[in-house]
């Protein structure tokens, strides 16, 4: 057993039992008596923990256990000001760090990130895995993302905190700004991409905002409206991808025997519905703009038939024309 396990075991110990002695200890760990010693005043030194013998019970326990009132001693359990971990969790959450670095996270949140990954790098130690040895092993592969920004720990803040923000954003669809003060609900990632799904008080409706699309943020003092989570979803989360909206169809796919094998493990929608049409993937969802649909339906090619409604395979058939006719000219 490595130390950092015996440590662990130790604190596990304090925090469910209140307190051990030390034959109980030293049989749990499998440790010699000046093992045990050394591993307290590690302990005591590295981790900066109070850890105390009482003569009189002959029992280690936290100094603060004794100041709990209405508890037997031998039965207190003490919250550490810390959390305390084992060697893998610790190397999980720095792996969850070079994670969150390859979904941009590190333009936005490194400088707050930073001594959390600087301490946990000192505690697994040179010999154990470290940050540069995780970058080789773990990649992340961005597709289509667009740079995070700079106000994202702003939006952050105002999410949990229940502010109303004030926002300048910038429409791609018709190129102008506008400035609307919104109450936020929820952030949400989304295809690489950061949006935030908030209660716009200029066209007095929910709505979804690019993140990436803002150009100025201002948390203001006034409370956040709260919109129920049932809301949220029928109105922002009923139909397929990004766009708002309740649903206005739904949409039938079937997709070839080769191209099946694929999509048959694809999640389209949260409330999707499938099954198998002899050697073919059928998939069925409601959707309420067809603008992201369609570009996901075409990225397949022949390889995807709609069977309803016609309104939309009219749709698709026109932009693949359009497509093979701008290849001619």
């Amino acid at each position: 057993m490595s130390r950092d396990e015996r440590l662990h075991i130790i604190m596990k110990v304090l925090r469910s039992r209140g307190a051990f002695t030390r034959d109980e200890m030293i049989t749990e760990l499998e440790v010699s008596h000046p093992t045990f010693k050394r591993d307290l005043e590690f302990l005591r030194s590295r981790y900066q923990v109070d850890i105390v013998y009482d003569t009189s019970e002959g029992l280690y326990r936290l100094a603060t256990a004794g100041q709990l009132p209405g508890r037997a001693k031998r039965g207190n359990k003490v919250e550490l000001a810390g959390l305390w971990f084992s060697q893998q969790e610790l190397q999980a959450l720095l792996s969850m760090y070079v994670l969150l670095e390859g979904y941009g996270a590190r333009e936005v949140l490194g400088p707050h990130l930073a001594p959390f990954q600087k301490r946990l790098e000192d505690l697994l130690g040179p010999s154990q895995v470290l940050d540069q040895q995780l970058r080789a092993r773990i990649r992340i592969l961005p597709m289509a993302s667009r740079k995070p920004s700079q106000y994202f720990p702003r939006l952050a803040n105002a999410v949990l905190a229940r502010r109303r923000v004030r926002i300048v954003y910038t429409s791609r669809a018709r190129g102008d700004q506008t400035e609307r003060v919104v109450s936020p609900q929820r952030l949400v990632h989304y295809r690489d991409n950061w949006y935030l799904d908030a209660y716009c008080h200029l066209r007095e409706r929910l709505s979804t905002f690019s993140v990436d699309a803002m150009v100025r943020v201002r948390t203001l003092q006034e409370a956040a409206i709260e919109i129920s989570e049932e809301e949220l979803e029928s109105t922002l989360a009923a139909s397929y991808g990004i766009f708002s909206g309740k649903p206005i169809d739904t949409a039938v796919l079937q997709f070839s025997a080769e191209r099946s094998r694929w999509v048959c493990a694809e999640s389209w929608h949260p409330d999707q519905t499938g099954k198998w049409v002899g050697d073919q993937w059928q998939i069925s969802f409601p959707y309420s703009d067809t603008r992201e649909l369609v570009m996901d339906i075409m990225r397949h090619g022949a390889d995807v038939r709609i069977v309803s409604p016609a309104s939309l395979r009219e749709l698709v058939a026109t932009k693949h024309r359009d497509a093979a006719y701008s290849y001619k000219t």
